[in-house]
């Protein structure tokens, strides 16, 4: 009789390191799961900063343009610089902007801005014309670049 109970320990014991090691799996499972949902979230919310880094960087350009009409840089995508005419880059919060202002053959301006935040990057274009120091935006011309395209208005 002490035999059959010595080898029902052991089966439960066997069972228990069973559960153990099945737990475990998915203890690990699961934080690899929360782990892979926390990087793609830190990136989707990178990718909202940028965004709006490159909004503020559009009215950025909206003011300087109200307040120095005849300020224009290089077009996009040439770097920015401290010359007059080169494209502005300012930091801001966290992240950073770049706008570049070119007036077209028509008299409208189109704007262009790159918003970026550590590794994400978004850029935003508005064509508008501006009278004295009132800027109408032109129906229909706002829009988001792509940047595996690589050209922008």
């Amino acid at each position: 009789m002490s035999i059959s109970l010595l080898n029902r320990r052991g089966s439960l014991m066997f069972l228990a390191l069973m559960l153990m090691t099945v737990m475990a799996v998915f203890v690990s499972v699961f934080l690899y799961t929360v782990s892979v949902t926390n990087k793609i979230t830190g990136s989707q919310v990178n990718s909202s900063k940028a965004f709006y880094l490159a909004e503020a960087g559009l009215n950025k350009a909206f003011w300087y343009l109200q307040n120095q009409s005849t300020w224009f840089t290089a077009v996009y995508p040439n770097p920015p610089g401290a010359g007059v005419n080169d494209p502005k880059y300012e930091l801001l919060g966290d992240g950073s902007y770049t706008i570049w202002v070119k007036q077209e053959v028509d008299g409208s301006i189109t704007v262009v801005s790159k918003g970026v935040r550590f590794d994400a990057a978004r850029i935003v274009h508005q064509k508008i014309n501006l009278s004295g120091r009132v800027i109408t935006p032109v129906s229909g011309s706002w829009g988001e670049c792509l940047l595996s395209a690589g050209t922008c208005p």
